[in-house]
């Protein structure tokens, strides 16, 4: 009998299919730099997301991701949904997405006190005016 116990307690660990997980991480206090090259001349400036928040879901199971996002207060503070990839996984997790003829890249570091830095990268059709930004916060979650 303690043997069938046994085989049976060593199948389920074994024999079931892995459990997906799900994770929510939610950033805020994220500020950086913003980069302009208008062909004329580049300007540097402060960036900053003040006030809101950023929530990420996502899980095991498949590479998308849920992009809850916040403008601003100074923007309005109007949320909206976003979808995006993930692209690795483990202590550093990168999410990519697009908007608004921007590259958005989102890379959360879980393991050296929960940050996240985020880089945007945006030209115009013709490719005559160039900007981007970096930006870091503080999230809580993820794990």
């Amino acid at each position: 009998m303690k043997v069938g116990l046994w085989a049976v307690a060593a199948c389920l660990s074994l024999c079931s299919p892995a459990i997906s997980r799900t994770y929510t991480a939610v950033c805020e206090n994220i500020t950086g730099v913003r980069l302009d090259d208008t062909g004329a001349r580049v300007e540097l400036d402060n960036d900053q997301v003040r006030g809101a928040t950023w929530t990420f879901r996502w899980s095991d199971e498949n590479p998308s991701v849920e992009m809850i996002m916040q403008n601003s207060r100074g923007a309005g503070g109007a949320q909206f949904t976003q979808q995006g990839m993930r692209l690795t996984d483990g202590d550093i997790v990168t999410f990519a997405s697009t908007l608004q003829e921007a590259l958005w890249v989102y890379t959360l570091y879980r393991n050296g006190g929960n940050r996240i830095l985020v880089t945007q990268h945006t030209t115009t059709a013709t490719g005559d005016r160039l900007s981007g930004k970096m930006m870091a916060g503080v999230c809580r979650g993820g794990r």
